[in-house]
C-alpha cells in the first residue's frame, strides 16, 4: 500500500517520526485486512516506537501482534511472520528484558542464516550484539556484532559504491560499526586499536569500496600526530555520544 511504501521510504531517510505516522495510518486501517497482516503491522509499528523511546507503547503493539499471530491458522503463514516476530521482541526488549532479545535475536539470526540473507543477518546480529551487550556477554557481543559487519559488507557489495541510496537503504545497519567499536572501550577491557580500526572501517566504507582509501589505523594517526597536536574524534549513535582525545604519545574516550 501507499502508507506502507510512505513508512518504509520516511524509515530509510531517518525519519522515525514521519514513519510513525505512516504506520499509525496503516495500523489504524486494518481492520478489515487478515490476522497475519494486522500482526505485521503492529509488528513493524512496535519496532519504530523502540526506536522513539516509547517502549511501553512498542510492548502493546508487539502483544498484539503476538496474539493475531496465534489466531493464524495456517503453518505456512505463521511461519511468514515468524522471523518478522522475532526480530521485533528482539528490538523491542533489549531494555527490559535483554535474556528475551537476546534468545528471540539468536533465533533470527539462525533461521535467517538457513535462507541467505546478508542484510537481515546483519539486522539480526546487531540485535542480538546489543541484548548481549546489555546482558554484560562482552565476548558474545562483540561474535555478534563482527558477524553482523561480515553479513553487512557482503550486503553492501551488491550495490554500486556510488549509489546514494547504499547509505539510506541499509539504514540502521551502518550502526554495526559504532556498536561494535564501543564493546572494545567497556571499562577495564579496552582495545583503543580495534575500537579505532572498526570506526574507521565503517566511515571509509564507501571510499575504501571504491578503492579509493586505505583506512589508517591509530598507530599511523598517533604517528602522524606532532607532540603538540591532538586529534578530536566524535563517535554519535542514536543515544550518545562517544569522544576520542588522541595524541602521539596517548589516547583517552569519554
Amino acid at each position: 500500500t501507499y502508507l506502507t511504501s510512505g513508512a518504509v521510504t520516511a524509515s530509510t531517510e531517518s525519519l522515525p517520526l514521519t514513519a510513525l505516522l505512516f504506520l499509525n495510518e496503516v495500523v489504524c486501517n486494518a481492520a478489515s485486512l487478515s490476522a497475519g497482516q494486522r500482526a505485521e503491522a503492529a509488528l513493524t509499528r512496535a519496532r519504530m516506537l523502540a526506536r522513539l523511546g516509547r517502549t511501553a507503547d512498542a510492548e502493546r503493539d508487539l502483544e498484539q501482534a503476538e496474539q493475531l499471530l496465534a489466531a493464524v491458522q495456517s503453518d505456512a503463514l505463521r511461519a511468514r511472520f515468524s522471523r518478522a516476530a522475532l526480530l521485533a521482541s528482539a528490538e523491542v526488549r533489549t531494555r527490559s528484558d535483554p535474556a528475551r532479545a537476546a534468545r528471540d535475536a539468536g533465533h533470527a539470526v539462525a533461521l535467517i542464516a538457513k535462507s541467505g540473507e546478508p542484510m537481515r543477518l546483519a539486522e539480526a546480529s546487531l540485535l542480538e550484539s546489543r541484548a548481549l551487550a546489555k546482558l554484560g556477554r562482552i565476548d558474545e557481543a562483540r561474535v555478534a556484532a563482527e558477524r553482523g559487519i561480515d553479513a553487512f559488507e557482503r550486503a553492501l557489495a551488491s550495490i554500486d559504491p556510488r549509489d546514494p541510496i547504499r547509505i539510506s537503504a541499509l539504514d540502521p545497519a551502518w550502526a554495526l560499526y559504532s556498536d561494535a567499536a564501543r564493546l572494545h572501550l567497556v571499562r577495564g577491557r579496552e582495545d583503543y586499536a580495534v575500537a579505532f580500526a572498526l570506526l574507521e572501517r565503517g566511515r571509509a566504507r564507501t571510499l575504501i569500496d571504491l578503492r579509493r582509501v586505505t583506512p589508517l589505523s591509530l598507530a599511523d594517526v598517533q604517528e602522524r600526530l606532532k607532540s603538540d597536536e591532538a586529534l578530536l574524534l566524535l563517535d554519535q549513535s542514536s543515544s550518545s555520544l562517544v569522544t576520542w582525545w588522541i595524541t602521539s604519545a596517548s589516547v583517552r574516550t569519554a
